[in-house]
Parts: structure tokens; C-alpha cells; sequence
């Protein structure tokens, strides 16, 4: 913990909440953390242009 490349043992499960939200749940604790879902490009740059609001993450 605390470096940078380091190898964690924690197995998570995800759910797609919806559009912009992802639920992670731990089983070994039954904790659950939610995070926001963003689309960037290659650079790692969030879309906020004209048309970003039409990207819709899918579950495949």
C-alpha cells in the first residue's frame, strides 16, 4: 500500500448503477463503493463537447 505499481489482493465485484455511476461491492467485508463514470479520450481528457452528453455506457 502507499506504492506506486503496487500488486493489491482485494476482489471486487461491479455493477453498472446507471449511466454515470459504478458500484463496487467487496465480498470478503460487504463493503460497497460507488464511483462516477466519465468518458475521456486517449489523453485523458474528459468529452465535454456538444456531444457528450449522447455517450452512453453499455454493459457487454
Amino acid at each position: 500500500m502507499g506504492k506506486k505499481g503496487g500488486v493489491f489482493g482485494e476482489n471486487s465485484i461491479y455493477n453498472i448503477v446507471n449511466e454515470n455511476t459504478i458500484e463496487l461491492a467487496t465480498p470478503s467485508s460487504g463493503e460497497k463503493t460507488f464511483g462516477a463514470v466519465a468518458l475521456s479520450d486517449s489523453l485523458r481528457m474528459l468529452n465535454s463537447g456538444e456531444l457528450a452528453k449522447h455517450y452512453i455506457l453499455k454493459k457487454q
